[in-house]
């Protein structure tokens, strides 16, 4: 279970690199950004349940964060190119 969120905080990383618009980058990038990743959406929980005052728990944001239902889908790579390797050099 641990593997799979860490390939999905990897892929995310991935992608998010791809959307800088010409910025090169590597695997140390993807691994650097996926390991700061569970440290920004667990600031990004704590935040929002100080927002909204009750309305839903904690634990709720955290997994809902963690568990990717917070994050933008995944542009579906393009059939020519079909990696989610973009900029990696």
């Amino acid at each position: 279970m641990t593997e799979d969120r860490d390939q999905l905080a990897r892929i995310y990383a991935a992608s998010l690199l791809n959307r800088s618009a010409g910025e090169a980058f590597d695997y140390r990038d993807v691994a650097v950004l996926a390991r700061v990743l569970p440290l920004i959406e667990a600031d990004l929980a704590d935040w929002l349940e100080s927002q909204l005052r009750g309305v839903v728990s904690r634990g709720q944001i955290v997994a809902a964060v963690r568990g990717g239902q917070a994050r933008p889908a995944l542009p579906q790579p393009h059939p020519a190119s079909a990696s989610l390797e973009g900029n990696l050099k």
